[in-house]
């Protein structure tokens, strides 16, 4: 490579991650307010509890489905780019229906609508993102911290806003402003499937010339194998993948727990609309100086450690939560979530990019979420609902602490079950169970 091409490939690297970490902010910016205010939202506009959870039953079904499908799409045609345009459109869509009917059965069909293209967008955008950080040279870790930090910019000033212009007009015109601007953010980015099928298409054609030029000798590397999704399968029946996933359906069961129902106590404790914009800054403020932090320093944890960890953290603040009524209190037990939360993504996903070869990371993050759906988000709702109509957001959180400590039990049984220092891709391992 020489000195031209070398400086042209630096200043293209550079302004691609630029463009991620934009896009990545912009994203997370309408998903404070699809956390934080759309379930008050529901509860203004006449949901009574028992259709609040019927919705959270069925979202992840749907969820499940829209990221299977637009997974397998992403994969089978190598694209990523398009399919998000095409998603962050058509929510801009539904979103300006939903603010412009208070029929509560009307907007959960919309709201349904909505969670088939926003569940398959946040999915794909990870997928891109952990493809980037490989292919640019950067962290994930830094990559997710620039969400993390739209997350917070975006609750603490909604909140401030919406205390401001009340009415559910004005939360519908910033959130369909949020997901435009998302897409403006999108516009630069190249698409990281496209870049390997330009590379391979190049190295193809290389290699080509190199034949003829040898005479014919054959030194063309094979084509790269269309995705067989048959084969996808070998690499998630595997005990340890298995252990490993019901650990987490525990976990996540108690994310489901917090976001479907913080607001709500925040809101029973006689909090403003910027308390629960604060409430859900703070962990995401905390989230990205941990991202930052982890993503610069380069010390390499055991993922399966790190992630029991971050339960142990989580246990800790649900349990302060149970036991306090004092609301300064809360919400900085909320700033220590955010630790528990950024080390939970950053070594997740660790564990998954090593776990799930590229060629399969739409389809893996799709088989994931299916996972999660079923078992966690779809379980916690119903469980989570039965418990906070009968006993209260406290006896929530109390529920909340026990399942973390025995997640984070499994997430050690999973850790001495591997026997090694690290995670090996079961496609070079010839010995899983």
């Amino acid at each position: 490579m020489t000195s031209m091409e070398s400086l042209n490939h630096s200043f293209y690297r550079k302004r691609q991650l630029r463009h991620m970490y934009v896009y990545m902010f912009m994203l997370f910016t309408p998903a404070a307010v699809f956390s934080s205010f759309f379930p008050l939202y529901y509860k203004d506009i006449g949901y009574s509890d028992a259709m609040y959870g019927l919705q959270n039953a069925v979202l992840p079904i749907v969820g499940m489905i829209g990221n299977y499908l637009i997974g397998y799409l992403s994969d089978k045609f190598a694209a990523m780019k398009p399919l998000l345009l095409a998603l962050l459109l058509a929510l801009i869509g539904v979103l300006f229906f939903v603010f412009h009917t208070s029929e509560p059965w009307t907007v959960m069909g919309l709201i349904f609508v909505f969670q088939f293209l926003w569940v398959p967008a946040t999915s794909l955008t990870d997928s891109m993102a952990m493809l980037a950080a490989r292919r640019l040279g950067d962290s994930y870790a830094v990559i997710r911290g620039c969400g993390a930090a739209g997350f917070a910019v975006s609750a603490v000033l909604i909140g401030w806003l919406l205390e401001r212009l009340p009415g559910h007009a004005s939360m519908g015109w910033i959130v369909m402003v949020l997901v435009g601007l998302t897409g403006c953010a999108l516009l630069p980015l190249r698409d990281p499937r496209r870049d390997d099928t330009e590379r391979n298409a190049t190295e193809a054609l290389a290699a080509e010339v190199s034949e003829e030029s040898a005479g014919g000798l054959s030194t063309r590397k094979k084509p790269q194998a269309k995705v067989n999704m048959k084969e996808f399968w070998s690499y998630v029946f595997t005990r340890r993948f298995v252990l490993f996933m019901v650990v987490l359906i525990i976990y996540n069961m108690t994310l489901i727990f917090n976001d479907q129902y913080f607001s709500f106590m925040i809101r029973d404790m006689n909090g403003s609309s910027l308390d629960i914009g604060l409430g859900w800054m703070l962990p995401a403020a905390t989230e990205v100086f941990v991202f930052l932090y982890l993503g610069r320093s380069g010390r390499q944890f055991r993922p399966l450690f790190m992630l029991a960890l971050s339960a142990v953290i989580m246990a800790a603040r649900a349990l302060v939560i149970y036991t306090t009524d004092v609301l300064p209190l809360i919400l900085f037990m909320q700033a220590v979530q955010g630790v528990g939360i950024a080390l939970y993504f950053i070594y997740l996903a660790e564990y998954m990019m090593d776990l799930i070869p590229d060629r399969f990371r739409a389809s893996g993050q799709a088989v994931m979420s299916v996972i999660m759906s079923i078992g966690a988000t779809m379980t916690g709702s119903l469980i989570g609902a039965f418990i906070y109509n009968q006993l209260g957001t406290k006896a929530l959180y109390l529920g909340m602490g026990l399942l973390l400590l025995v997640s984070a039990a499994g997430f050690i049984a999973a850790e001495r079950l591997e026997g090694r220092h690290g995670t090996v891709c079961p496609e070079t391992d010839t010995h899983s169970a």
